[in-house]
């Protein structure tokens, strides 16, 4: 492991943290999953239409600002 990197040199973590990696985000890559199911159960089409709908409004809005 790097405990500094610059663009001419690097400074090498101390021998206990050298070789750790740390840990995996394994949270992240549960929300992510859950995350893709949820949107999957809405249906793409819907939030995309829903996304149209509201640029739609949002520059109809900004088109009226002097």
């Amino acid at each position: 492991m790097n405990a500094n990197v610059f663009p001419d040199h690097v400074d090498y973590a101390n021998i206990r943290y050298k070789f750790v990696a740390g840990t995996p985000a394994i949270a992240d890559a549960i929300t992510f999953g859950a995350t893709i199911d949820y949107l999957t159960e809405i249906g793409m089409d819907k939030i995309y239409a829903e996304e149209l709908e509201i640029s739609r409004y949002l520059f109809q809005e900004l088109q009226q600002i002097p």
